[in-house]
């Protein structure tokens, strides 16, 4: 495994309880696993067939999934993202395309999987002029999208404002602002990423990544551990290790059966 690859099967480390840390403690039992938080697909969307489209990505996630179960974790969500949606809203009037991005929701909604249509990205034809429709998805739908306000070269201003603007409209015209949930402004995130909002892509499709969130398998490693948290620091690496390793397998083994691309 890369490094690369080892820093997309990143943890999302949840609280742990004051037991794990206080010192050396009972041994579990067995480890808990930790949970695959995401398995997601990268998708290039062409919006005359991306129904055909999400149901064969939706086809290959979950025989991902049903691999994963098999290997004895849990898999919480699969998830779909797609180039940065302005490229394949071109040419449709902002109906139209808040048309298709809530049949696009209404289609994630019935087939349980979560949806993001990618960055807004402002320096590409239009992008602009794209704020007030991505406001809208946002307020209206359970689609998570993002956009970049600041790259290697420093902040994008216009962006920083942009996004504001987003934010601004989705809190007054969502419930509770919550569809904000569903939106960052972000900086420098790379391609490839399975969690959300941020994830995003602008390859060739056909890929996927797995995300982890393994707060209670640390947890039980910090507990069978004696010496307290100093001491677990060798015993945690060698088992993060075992675990990618595995995850990895089941991973690559997926791609092999499917011709997906494993990131």
């Amino acid at each position: 495994m890369t490094l690369d690859r080892a820093s997309w099967l990143c943890c999302v480390l949840l609280l742990l309880s004051p037991a794990a840390l206080a010192g050396p403690g009972t041994a579990s039992p067995e480890l808990r696993k930790p949970k695959i938080r995401a398995i997601t697909a990268f998708v290039r969307i062409d919006a005359t067939q991306y129904r055909a489209q999400i149901q064969q990505t939706l086809d290959i996630l979950r025989a991902a999934k049903r691999s994963f179960e098999k290997g004895g974790y849990e898999v919480q969500t699969i998830r779909i993202t797609t180039q940065p949606f302005q490229e394949y809203v071109a040419g449709l009037s902002e109906a139209q395309a808040l048309q298709l991005f809530t049949a696009m929701g209404d289609l994630a909604v019935k087939e349980s999987f979560y949806l993001n249509i990618g960055p807004l990205l402002l320096n590409q034809p239009e992008g602009l002029s794209q704020v007030g429709l991505l406001s809208k998805i946002l307020a209206t739908t359970k689609i998570n999208a993002s956009l970049p306000v600041a790259d290697a070269g420093g902040v994008n201003w216009t962006a920083v404002r942009a996004a504001a603007e987003v934010i601004k409209y989705v809190e007054e015209h969502s419930r509770n602002g919550a569809g904000n949930f569903d939106f960052a402004a972000v900086a420098m995130v790379p391609p490839g990423g399975p969690f959300y909002p941020g994830s995003n892509h602008d390859g060739p499709g056909h890929q996927f990544s797995v995300g982890w969130e393994a707060g209670a398998f640390v947890e039980d490693v910090l507990a069978e551990a004696k010496g307290g948290a100093t001491a677990a620091e060798p015993q945690l690496a060698r088992k993060f290790d075992e675990q990618a390793r595995a995850v990895d397998a089941l991973a690559s083994k997926v791609a092999g059966e499917t011709g997906w691309s494993y990131l």
